[in-house]
């Protein structure tokens, strides 16, 4: 099989892909428009499927440590990274508005919002 589990391509892809969900959420702290939970979580999600090294390098990063350990034992996201990513989905779809993006980039990013906050909502907001 071409990308079989484990194989060398396959942890690199998982890698490459996870390294640069890790570098959009990374912008995302000093960009207020771009959500930064969200991409972590999947850098996170990716990383524990494919590249256990990466997802072990991930979990004992001193700033993304709480996040994934959060995520991971509880599978909670807090009510302020909620509000405030959702927020921030707004801002940025009325900046998209506001610069005159055309219908289809409108439709298509708002359904991903979309689908992205109603997941958000359905998270518990806090440990058991």
């Amino acid at each position: 099989m071409f990308m079989s589990r484990g194989t060398p391509l396959r942890v690199a892809g998982v890698r490459a892909a996870a390294a640069s969900l890790v570098a959009v959420g990374l912008v995302g702290v000093v960009l207020p428009l771009l959500p930064t939970t969200p991409f972590l979580l999947l850098a996170l999600w990716l990383a524990d499927r494919g590249d256990p090294a990466f997802s072990r390098r991930l979990r004992r990063h001193p700033r993304l440590a709480r996040i994934a350990e959060d995520w991971r034992r509880h599978r909670h996201i807090p009510v302020a990274a909620r509000v405030l990513a959702i927020a921030l989905m707004a801002s940025s779809w009325t900046v998209l508005l506001l610069v005159g993006a055309g219908p289809l980039p409108l439709a298509s990013i708002g359904a991903l919002f979309l689908i992205l906050a109603g997941w958000l909502v359905t998270r518990p907001a806090s440990a058991p």
